[in-house]
């Protein structure tokens, strides 16, 4: 068995076109009585660059994002043409207000992410409200949360984005959203790009590999080898794209709710097994309506965690490698600690007491 990278296709047939066209609908929509708008895209990415695009033709020429987050967040900020200003977040992911509020002007924008299903504060929830209602463009990322539900807590932005690519066994996709504000035109075109249709291969042979119980190592080569070029590709191609019609009717045909089950229950489950283990902290432990991307560890000796973990078949995402900085010292121990556990809808509960025995006799081999 293999653990984690790229989400396989899953059953075929949830790839039918529906018989009808449903709406999307994702948690923290639900019970939304007002109009709203949506666009999809073919990334998280592509999001993000489309509505910084949009913001500075409005005027809005300053956005003020935090420190800790994926590169390709300020990259494709950048891209639109907006100056990028930085603000420190803790260790516990938590933002310092007057670190923010130190870089507010006239015709700014706040961007706000959900670091793995952990609540923000009620203050700062209504901090960004009380600058909402001076004109101030709250961006609220939840690709780290995404299948989260809170009636306050979470979709209260101006704007909301994710990838979704992330979190389905989809080729592409990611949204931008708003019940407040105009959208960007919907990108006006059928064809997708050459990212999709190779990432679409890596998820088909991967399928096939997983079918086989992993033992063709030839086949796992093809399809690591078009992975490769997948993402070449998307660092390569800086078009904005719609999302396909796979991931479309993908996502029209699933059960969100199913997901979201399996999901928890393999989180709270990974969470209970390891409990106290050397050399390893545990985040606080889910709450209720939040659901977090995959299970957020701190090692003491991260890079050999995961080197075990590897050669054990289990293959873990590092959100993110970003050095450190002197205004933030909390950046340095999250950028050296941080990895995070597969434990998505792919797996079962078996299947996290195999992983969280891997960790701690990683512990109990190197601490």
């Amino acid at each position: 068995m293999e653990y984690g990278s790229v989400l396989e296709l899953d059953n075929i047939l949830k790839y039918k076109i529906p018989e009808k066209e449903n709406i999307i609908e994702l948690p923290f929509m639900k019970g939304i009585k007002d109009k709203y708008q949506i666009n999809f895209y073919q990334s998280g990415r592509n999001a993000i660059e489309e509505l910084y695009v949009y913001l500075k033709k409005q005027g809005f020429r300053k956005a003020i994002i935090p420190d800790y987050v994926c590169q390709t967040v300020k990259d494709a900020i950048l891209r639109a043409g907006v100056e990028v200003a930085e603000y420190s977040v803790s260790k516990d992911f938590e933002y310092s207000i007057e670190g923010i509020e130190k870089f507010i002007e006239e015709k700014c924008s706040v961007y706000i992410c959900h670091y793995f299903g952990r609540p923000l504060s009620s203050e700062i929830i209504a901090t960004l409200r009380k600058w909402k209602t001076r004109g101030i463009i709250v961006v609220e990322d939840i690709t780290l949360s995404l299948l989260s539900e809170s009636k306050e807590g979470i979709g209260f932005g101006s704007y909301v984005l994710g990838s979704l690519r992330k979190w389905f066994p989809i080729p592409d996709g990611g949204f931008l959203y708003s019940k407040e504000h105009a959208l960007p035109m919907k990108v006006n075109s059928n064809s997708v790009s050459n990212y999709t249709n190779l990432y679409l291969m890596v998820q088909n042979l991967k399928r096939e590999y997983i079918d086989g119980e992993c033992q063709d190592k030839a086949l796992k080569n093809v399809y690591m080898g078009y992975y490769k070029q997948s993402i070449e590709e998307l660092f390569s191609d800086y078009k904005i794209y719609p999302m396909s019609e796979w991931s479309y009717n993908y996502l029209s045909n699933t059960s969100v709710e199913e997901i979201i089950e399996k999901r928890i229950k393999n989180y709270d489950r990974l969470y209970n097994k390891l409990g106290l283990c050397e050399g390893i902290e545990l985040p606080d432990k889910r709450v209720n309506g939040f659901l977090p991307f995959g299970m957020v560890l701190f090692a003491t000796d991260r890079d050999n965690l995961l080197e075990y973990l590897i050669s054990k078949n289990i293959y873990c995402n590092v959100h993110w490698r970003l050095g450190s900085k002197k205004e933030n010292p909390d950046l340095e121990y999250l950028s050296k600690r941080i990895i995070t556990i597969p434990c998505d809808q792919r797996y079962n509960e078996d299947d996290m007491d195999y992983i969280a025995s891997i960790i701690r006799e990683w512990s109990e081999i190197y601490v």
